[in-house]
């Protein structure tokens, strides 16, 4: 139908990704006055919302999605809000803000790819034995490059940022109890977050916190910085600078950040 679009992550070698998409809609459409198309956009992507996740990715000559994602539904909201901040587009927030409740829904309840929250500290899970589910998602055959299960940093600030997007949305359509009860999702998780996550000694973010097996992981990441950046920071902002001096120091290099600083024990130079 005419309504259809998505956006060709890497032509010609990748389809249309879930996250790709979302992160880039706002540069690639809003930015260039091609609000239209980022509303079928939207809608592309909400129609095949399924058990609370939006695809990772379109395989090229199937029919059906792969799901494969812990964060591309989180960034769903994040590109929701920038359009939205760029066109007042009430009829779509009425049509979509069902599937965002349900979207909510599977995580607190637990949906695909062991995608939860955990109850006892209101904070985010993912993880599944043969996936990669956040972004950093090399695979060579059947091994996980960086596996991050557990409670990712990155993750959590996305989750916190959609709950505080949901609740919003709802107090403008005057759904002002159901928005208390996602604000009370929003304030637990963030109150954990600035517990659990806060690595005192390096005077950095965990990169993951109950990582599978047990402890936290301490590796010098940039994925902390999604804790400040978003529209609704999880980390309190008296550590803000201390998270941009260590990402400067460690991570910076005159062409972006790296994945992993350089003094880790398992950083590869090449």
């Amino acid at each position: 139908g005419d309504e259809i679009r998505s956006i060709i992550a890497g032509y010609h070698w990748f389809t249309d990704w879930g996250r790709d998409t979302m992160i880039s809609l706002e540069g690639l459409t809003l930015a260039t006055g091609r609000q239209v198309e980022a509303s079928y956009i939207l809608r592309t992507f909400a129609h095949y919302i399924k058990d609370g996740l939006i695809p990772n990715m379109f395989p090229e000559g199937k029919t059906e999605g792969l799901y494969h994602t812990a964060d591309a539904t989180l960034w769903y909201f994040h590109a929701l809000h920038r359009y939205l901040e760029h066109i007042p587009d009430a009829h779509l927030v009425k049509y979509l803000l069902p599937k965002l409740l349900d979207i909510v829904g599977c995580h607190l309840r637990g949906t695909d790819f062991n995608i939860h929250v955990d109850h006892q500290d209101g904070l985010l899970v993912e993880g599944q034995e043969g996936y990669q589910l956040t972004w950093m998602d090399a695979k060579v055959g059947d091994w996980v490059v960086t596996p991050r299960r557990g409670k990712a940093v990155e993750i959590n600030a996305l989750w916190y940022n959609t709950l505080r997007l949901l609740e919003k949305w709802l107090r403008e359509a005057n759904r002002h109890d159901e928005a208390n009860g996602i604000a009370e999702h929003a304030a637990r998780a963030r109150d954990s977050f600035n517990k659990r996550f806060w690595y005192e000694e390096g005077g950095y973010l965990y990169d993951v916190v109950d990582c599978e097996g047990g402890g936290n992981d301490r590796s010098c990441r940039p994925n902390q910085l999604f804790a400040i950046s978003l529209d609704y920071p999880i980390l309190d902002q008296s550590r803000w600078r201390a998270v941009l001096n260590v990402v400067k120091e460690r991570l910076l290099t005159p062409v972006g950040l790296r994945s992993l600083a350089p003094d880790e024990r398992e950083f590869k130079a090449r």
